[in-house]
């Protein structure tokens, strides 16, 4: 799929049936190939389980760039993005993008990149603004981890991360293994846990 210079405002998916596969508010993929989103605007959108705005399943290779994400809800993970391109040749690159006010329960306040199995995620140049991840208020077994970022593995540079929130761990990104974790570059700031324990705090 190739989505540019599109805008995408108050979508959303909805349990309707106790079911588990409401995901990506604005758009879901799911297939192998390469998905493409540029120069786009996603606003409002919610799903009830992960992917606010945009849910990713199984790609083969995807880049999200110079877009926006402002005010999309997942009630699972990822606020604005889920990403699950879990091949072991996957590359996902996220680059110039702006994520402001995003909120999930559970992982990954604007972006939760579950990519493992050697997949590679490349973080440049975007910036991260008020995100949120709370608890789930349904299973207190889930923490609320990544204010910003909940990433399986991944490279960052040149990132800013201001102002973001979490009520577990990681009040800007939340790095659940220490293969290929690089964080140079950036301006990664003011990231507050929930508790304030830290001003900036990245989990590896």
């Amino acid at each position: 799929i190739a989505v540019s210079r599109s805008r995408f405002f108050g979508n959303s998916t909805i349990n309707a049936d106790g079911g588990d596969d409401e995901d990506g508010g604005a758009i879901h993929v799911s297939g192998e190939g390469h998905s493409s989103i540029s120069s786009s605007l996603f606003r409002e959108n919610s799903s009830d389980d992960s992917g606010g705005a945009l849910y990713l399943d199984g790609c083969e290779s995807a880049e999200i760039s110079g877009s926006t994400f402002t005010d999309n809800e997942a009630g699972d993970s990822g606020g604005a993005v889920n990403n699950r391109c879990q091949d072991e040749y996957s590359v996902i690159e996220v680059t110039r993008n702006v994520f402001v006010g995003n909120l999930a329960y559970s992982y990954g306040g604007a972006m939760d990149n579950d990519a493992s199995d050697g997949a590679t995620a490349n973080y440049r140049s975007n910036t991260f603004l008020r995100n949120t991840v709370l608890r789930d208020p349904l299973d207190g077994e889930r923490p609320g981890e990544g204010g910003a970022v909940w990433v399986y593995s991944g490279r960052f540079s040149k990132n800013t991360f201001r102002s973001n929130r979490s009520e577990g761990c990681g009040g800007a990104v939340y790095v659940s293994t220490t293969d290929f974790n690089t964080l140079k570059s950036g301006h990664n700031k003011r990231s507050e846990e929930h508790t304030s324990e830290l001003q900036s705090r990245v989990d590896i």
